[in-house]
């Protein structure tokens, strides 16, 4: 038993997380390797009054630290150190989202867990504690560096392939586990993990990657790895393309597209799935899929087009609007500036020591001058606010009106491009109906109700002509692919017509708040700051001769 285990756990507390803050040592002293005596005063001021907001590194190490906890507040913690220990469980860190490197090495922790949030984790090591499994890593998978986890327990050598997908994984240690007292063990851990740069502490060869790989006994398990990685990776790559796709759609206001015959074919299925079990019925659903999808690429590629117009129109109005408004503050700030300057001329005044009589006229004077410039001010200001908002409603009823001209291209291309698919969904029905008709005509001429030739349950759907081609069948289909086809236009249309209105109503709003704001801060210019400078003039102007000056 370690010391440390026989003497009663340490709780970490404010004392305790005070008392263990280390300071990053700045870039010139960690190449130097030298500390000033005047760097080491400082450092320990710092560390005694450092906000804990602020630390960046903590070290708990041989602290008999049971228990992870109560570091909440250390959001901007970079590094932290826990080994040494007696901690059993990894927990309590999930708030510790800037963490780089996290050593609890020389614990007693069984199992790894509790790192989901640490997404920034470069040096993670957990030297010499009873883990048995690789379990609990990946959420780091996209951050990982350095990992130790030598003298452990980790028995099962094939479980370290799961490291391959950890990308900047330069450097591991497991010597001391069960695993790596195999013969193979580090033939495989290189041939399977051939990022790596550093093995337990000794530098890996190239050379000796290639030896590894070599081997007969893994170049097989190698290949259905390969292959195995090279189709997650493609599927991923679908899975991204689909998700960008989709992100795509919402962002220009057709995500109701989103899956658009996949959901289609779901509406239509309780029909499509009986009558398209003949062939030239499955065929043909085929080819109108082909020329569904071409009009809606046709449709999406254009309205992203004018949606990139759309933001070009809103982004040109805003440099606009900005420039407007730097010209119309700049103005403002010329008069701001011209009250400025009288104040302190009059500040210098009642800095004098003594008084005449020519004196207290000119300190009356400039208090009355100062009055007046205090109203005019506020009308000047409010002249130009007034300017500022008639400027900007009239830009604004111009912008509205080019981007309604812009929204109504967009409804009518909505409506346009819904209707050529209904088009296309009548022609499909008209199609269908036909073959159907046919395909039933063959089936009674050629007497095929008894051939073995033909599936029971294709015999069953070309015997019945009613069924084939009514409510159950395709004219029911049609019905569904008409609805979906309504539907789906009314959903884009809306989210047209909404994203309209919030770009507009987001324009009037911030101009009614940035108005109220401005007429605010004149209000408290005016009344509040310069009145007390007026109120003040007033009262040492008011007061006994002889009184000290003021030294503004």
């Amino acid at each position: 038993m370690r010391y440390v285990e026989a003497t009663a756990p340490t709780v970490i507390d404010e004392t305790l997380s005070r008392a263990c803050i280390q300071l990053l040592q700045p870039k010139e002293l960690s190449q130097t390797g030298v500390e000033s005596e005047s760097y080491r005063h400082q450092a320990a001021n710092k560390q005694a009054t450092l906000p804990f907001v602020e630390v960046e590194c903590l070290m708990f190490s041989f602290k008999n630290v049971l228990k992870i906890n109560n570091l909440v507040g250390f959001d901007r913690l970079v590094k932290l150190y826990l080994d040494n220990n007696v901690i059993v469980r990894i927990e309590n860190l999930d708030h510790l989202a800037n963490l780089e490197w996290l050593d609890l090495s020389f614990n007693n922790i069984e199992q790894i867990s509790g790192l989901s949030n640490l997404s920034r984790l470069e040096n993670l090591s957990l030297f010499n504690n009873k883990i048995k499994s690789l379990d609990g890593l990946d959420a780091l998978v996209d951050s990982l560096q350095v990992l130790s986890l030598g003298n452990n327990q980790i028995k099962d050598l094939e479980r370290t392939r799961t490291l391959r997908k950890f990308p900047k994984l330069h450097a591991v240690t497991f010597a001391g586990n069960p695993m790596a007292a195999k013969d193979d063990y580090r033939a495989f851990v290189l041939a399977h993990l051939r990022h790596l740069q550093f093995l337990d502490y000794r530098l890996v060869d190239e050379s000796e990657v290639a030896q590894a790989e070599s081997d007969g006994a893994l170049q097989e398990k190698l290949q259905e790895i390969r292959v195995t990685e090279q189709q997650q990776e493609e599927s991923d790559e679908i899975e991204r393309k689909v998700s960008d796709r989709s992100s795509l759609l919402r962002h220009a206001n057709m995500g109701a597209l989103n899956g658009f015959w996949g959901r289609m074919d779901t509406a239509t299925a309780e029909f499509t799935g009986k009558v398209n079990v003949v062939e030239q019925l499955a065929e043909l659903h085929g080819r109108q899929r082909s020329k569904f999808e071409q009009r809606l690429h046709e449709f999406v590629e254009a309205n992203l087009a004018a949606i990139a117009n759309k933001e070009k129109e809103a982004r040109e109005f805003g440099e606009a609007a900005s420039t407007m408004l730097a010209e119309n503050d700049s103005e403002a700030l010329a008069h701001i500036a011209t009250f400025n300057a009288a104040a302190k001329a009059a500040k210098k005044l009642f800095a004098q020591r003594g008084g005449s009589t020519e004196l207290d006229a000119q300190r009356d004077e400039a208090i009355s001058s100062l009055r007046e410039g205090n109203e005019a001010l506020h009308e000047q200001l409010l002249e130009i606010e007034m300017m500022q908002v008639d400027q900007f409603i009239a830009a604004i009823d111009s912008f509205e009106a080019t981007y309604t001209g812009m929204h109504g291209t967009s409804v009518e291309a909505i409506s346009i491009t819904f209707n050529a698919l209904r088009e296309l969904a009548t022609g499909w029905t008209a199609e269908a109906l036909e073959i159907a008709s046919e395909r039933h005509d063959w089936f009674v001429a050629e007497n095929l109700s008894e051939s073995d030739d033909l599936a029971d349950e294709l015999k069953a759907v070309l015997n019945d002509k009613e069924g084939m081609e009514g409510l159950t069948g395709i004219e029911g289909a049609a019905e569904a692919r008409l609805s979906f086809l309504d539907a789906t236009e009314e959903s884009v249309a809306k989210a047209e017509k909404a994203a309209f209105n919030a770009v507009l109503n987001a324009l009037r709003e911030g101009e009614h708040r940035r108005n109220r704001q401005r007429v605010n801060e004149v209000s408290h210019l005016v009344h509040t700051i310069n009145q007390e400078l007026l109120d003040k003039l007033d009262k040492l102007n008011n007061a006994a001769e002889g009184e000290e000056p003021i030294i503004w």
